[in-house]
């Protein structure tokens, strides 16, 4: 998926679920941090997509941000999950090897840009209706 469908799908399904415009601020921010990979081709998709780090980011924010936890392990994992749905998969269970991955939709493809859209519809509908 995108960088944009991450932040907003983590955004919409926040606002959604807790109504809060600061929190899914702080999801679709976290959204996008598994990405930071991309500078390593070799660990795309590896470790930050990992189970491990969602741990990882579980102890840091409870100890240093757990004002903002909550919001910021929604983005993550939405971000996991949404990577799950491409044919690349995530790397869920690492350092083991196995990708888990649900093959239907194409970064950069119909469905990303169609959960895109329906992301965007939820949250302008969330603020202006």
């Amino acid at each position: 998926m995108l960088g944009a469908t991450h932040a907003a799908a983590a955004a919409a399904g926040y606002l959604l679920w807790q109504s809060s415009p600061t929190g899914a601020f702080v999801a679709a921010v976290a959204a996008t941090l598994p990405d930071l990979d991309r500078f390593i081709p070799s660990l795309h998709r590896g470790p930050t997509h990992s189970a491990a780090a969602l741990l990882t980011l579980y102890l840091f924010g409870a100890l240093y941000f757990p004002a903002i936890l909550l919001p910021a392990l929604f983005g993550y994992a939405s971000h996991i999950f949404l990577d799950m749905l491409t044919p690349m998969g995530v790397s869920l269970f690492w350092p083991f090897s196995r990708k888990i991955r649900f093959p239907i939709a194409k970064t950069g493809g119909v469905i990303d840009a169609a959960i895109r859209l329906a992301a965007l519809c939820a949250i302008g509908i969330v603020f202006f209706w």
